[in-house]
């Protein structure tokens, strides 16, 4: 077995219960950080809300039932043993369950998830996605192996083998676009025109290759990338300081930020930051 990094993350208040063990990936599976394994059960809420982010969403069910809904109102049901995908969102998207979920979820960037499905990462925005439409039979096999699987650390090897199986004879994401989208979600505030001079292509041809690539233009993703910046900085502040979080992370002032929490959150401000459950255990609906 591989020899990984892990993170136990456990909350237990006698209501709500979940146990989240999250592990490196193997070192040569560029691109994807890692595999979390979860159980849950939970009294007191049936319903999540998953925020906007620059990172890609793989997630094989492995206990009931869980049903995503999207923006536009409609909702995708998984099955035990079914897998989803989702590329980047501009709003948030809800995840409802009857208080009992397993399963494991692939931490993966947008670049490596486009290579992993083999799909133009355009159609993935915006979307979840059952693997069954995409990888057809093969998925559900994994499933089952996952779920048959005597331990994490045996779950974790077999995702390695799967990743690496999907990756093999699929091209590496382009370097250009790779150091690009890296330089936007460290710093959201790099002017997109500076970037395509660097790489040396016009502005225009890099935000078609970056779209292409990444589902989004260079401007939505380093949006998103301020937001989630901004959602980090919100993790254990009982009090925040809107103002000076606006200043801090490249709003142009507070209204801006409220305007922006509004269309990505769907909620304003204060009522996200009283949303967070203890632990890891994300955020109420």
């Amino acid at each position: 077995m591989t020899n990984r990094g892990t993170e136990l993350r456990e909350h237990d208040d006698g209501v709500n219960a979940w146990r989240m063990l999250r592990a490196t990936a193997r070192a040569d599976l560029d691109g994807i950080a890692g595999y979390t394994s979860y159980g849950e059960s939970t009294g007191s809420f049936t319903t999540r809300r998953e925020l906007p982010h620059c990172g890609a969403v793989m997630i094989i069910n492995l206990g009931e039932p869980v049903s995503m809904g999207l923006p536009d109102g409609s909702w995708v049901k998984v099955d035990t043993g079914e897998g989803f995908a989702a590329g980047l969102h501009m709003a948030p998207v809800l995840s409802r369950s009857a208080g009992r979920q397993a399963g494991v979820h692939i931490h993966l960037n947008l670049l490596t998830l486009g290579r992993v499905l083999r799909t133009d990462m355009r159609a993935m925005t915006g979307q979840v996605v059952k693997l069954d439409a995409i990888w057809g039979p093969s998925h559900r096999q994994l499933g089952n192996r996952l779920a048959n699987a005597n331990s994490d650390a045996c779950r974790f090897d077999l995702l390695d083998q799967a990743m690496a199986a999907r990756m093999s004879d699929t091209p590496a994401p382009h370097l250009a676009i790779r150091w690009a989208a890296r330089r936007l979600h460290s710093n959201p505030r790099t002017p997109i025109a500076a970037l395509a001079t660097e790489i040396g292509w016009s502005r225009q041809y890099f935000s078609e290759r970056f779209t292409h690539a990444l589902g989004c233009s260079p401007r939505a993703f380093a949006r998103i990338a301020r937001f989630e910046r901004l959602i980090g900085a919100l993790h254990g502040t009982p009090r925040p300081d809107w103002a000076g979080l606006a200043a801090a992370h490249a709003y142009a002032d507070q209204p801006h930020l409220v305007r922006d929490v509004a269309a990505l959150a769907g909620v304003t401000p204060t009522a996200l930051a009283a949303s967070f459950l203890p632990n890891g255990g994300g955020i109420l609906a």
